[in-house]
């Protein structure tokens, strides 16, 4: 038992160290922007997360060879690219369909979906999700889980506290463009770690 604690914690901490500056908070801040329902985003994200985790744990503890795990942050960062463009596109192209869209926001589930399934993507194949597959290769899949997951669970409750306090200051009809430039940036991120992942295989 002190064994499973003692991976639980470590894990956290260094899932927290190493996330902390990365772009899942960027992503995380994009989607309350663009949403502004900071417990829907959060629950989607954390949910999100958390099946990523458990993936990366169970390719850890049975199948660590089988994805090919370089590709998906190809993919999840023109994602993210392409959602950021269209954001600007959307708003040049189509004023009445985003008036339309104001006057009718998303529902929570439809929020919750969104951000559940953009930070399933982010993560899986990131060096977080690497990290998870190595260590539970190595030690107590479910410690390492867990404390995965606890470690994120902090991360995002400190970063929607301080994108909530920031983002109330700033004028609404800005979120959007706050939310595009995220999006963008978090697509960047993404890819350059897909490639420089593949380059160093």
């Amino acid at each position: 038992m002190v064994e499973f604690y003692t991976l639980f914690f470590s894990t956290a901490i260094l899932m927290f160290l190493a996330e902390i500056g990365d772009k899942t908070n960027i992503l995380l801040i994009s989607l309350i922007s663009k949403h502004n329902n900071t417990k829907v985003v959060i629950s989607g994200g954390i949910v999100g997360i958390i099946i990523v985790t458990i993936i990366g744990a169970l390719i850890g503890a049975f199948a660590s060879n089988l994805l090919p795990l370089w590709l998906v942050p190809l993919i999840s960062g023109s994602i993210f690219l392409w959602l950021g463009l269209i954001e600007f596109i959307g708003k040049n192209d189509n004023e009445d369909i985003e008036l339309e869209e104001e006057k009718q926001p998303l529902s929570k589930i439809k929020i919750f979906s969104r951000s559940l399934s953009l930070m399933f993507l982010a993560e899986f194949g990131d060096k977080s999700q690497i990290f998870v597959i190595t260590s539970a290769t190595l030690n107590d899949p479910i410690a390492v889980a867990f404390g995965a997951i606890f470690g994120m669970l902090i991360i995002f409750l400190i970063v929607g506290i301080i994108g909530v306090s920031v983002l109330s200051k700033v004028p609404e009809e800005k979120m959007n463009q706050i939310a595009a430039v995220l999006f963008i940036i978090a697509g960047i991120w993404i890819l350059t770690d897909g490639i420089i992942t593949l380059v160093n295989q």
